[in-house]
């Protein structure tokens, strides 16, 4: 089905443009306000952003590599899909070696000030988590685990990291979309998952502090995704767009929140499914 790309862009107006390009699509797939499976068109976006085409088909290569969105000969580019429970246990894993490294890293140098809004992004997560706001969980979630590979200074492990991130957040919350609302949820639980962490960073006791992130992460194995049948993952067919979807700000930056999949097993839509 078609829907209307002009409630989500805004003109680009400075700024590299294919940066901003870029920089909007990848938002508004992550956020969730493009669902996976999703067809892009290049006309509708480069219309909607008043830019040509050149610049949205750059960023759309980008987010290839990225694994946002996989391009298929003769049927167009869409919105990737994570499918399998191998996606969860192999992003995981290799998430957990990378954060374990920095935070051994980080405990000595991390700095007091940090460590306060590392405590306050935790309790912003349990709020969440209350309200059952599983896209500001996924974002702020982001935040804590990304300021703790910062505060590492290790330049090219964090550039490995952020290009795993895109990956685990949107799982992550794709993962608490589909789960049956029956399932006990473990979402009560996120500040005595998290809150360990900062004090054993405030104690500068590296030993600890990787203990407790790994238990965080490789919690993330509980996750399991739900049995789908092959045709019906990733179609798209009924994709919706959500009510009250804000235009994405020329030069905006981003935070990864929702649906990718690894480069190794994507799959796409069948046709018929929703185009942006």
């Amino acid at each position: 089905m078609s829907v209307d790309v002009q409630e989500l862009f805004s003109p680009v107006q400075q700024g590299s443009l294919k940066d901003v390009v870029y920089a909007n699509i990848r938002a508004a797939i992550l956020s969730g306000k493009i669902p996976a499976g999703t067809r892009l068109l290049e006309a509708d976006l480069s219309q909607r952003m008043q830019v040509s085409r050149a610049p949205v088909r750059e960023a759309l290569v980008h987010l290839e590599r990225d694994g946002l969105v996989v391009s298929r000969p003769n049927r167009g580019t869409y919105v990737a899909e994570i499918f399998t429970q191998d996606d969860v246990n192999e992003i995981t894993t290799l998430r957990a070696t990378l954060e374990c490294m920095a935070i051994s890293i980080a405990a000595a140098r991390i700095s007091d000030d940090e460590l306060d809004i590392l405590a306050a992004l935790v309790e912003q997560m349990q709020v969440a988590a209350d309200d059952n706001d599983l896209a500001q969980l996924a974002d702020v979630d982001y935040q804590f685990h990304e300021r703790i590979v910062k505060a590492a200074n290790h330049n090219r492990l964090y550039q490995t990291w952020i290009m795993l991130a895109a990956h685990y957040w949107a799982l992550y919350l794709t993962t608490l979309q589909r789960m049956d609302p029956r399932t006990p949820s473990h979402l009560g639980g996120v500040r005595a998952n998290h809150m360990p962490i900062v004090d054993a960073l405030r104690a500068r006791r590296a030993d600890l502090a990787t203990i407790y992130l790994q238990r965080n992460i490789l919690d993330g194995l509980r996750l399991q995704l739900p049995p789908t049948a092959p045709e019906d993952v990733g179609c798209g067919r009924d994709a919706v767009l959500r009510d009250g979807i804000a235009d994405e700000t020329a030069g905006q930056t981003a935070r990864p929140r929702r649906a990718s999949r690894t480069e190794t097993e994507r799959r796409t839509p069948a046709d018929g499914g929703s185009e942006w």
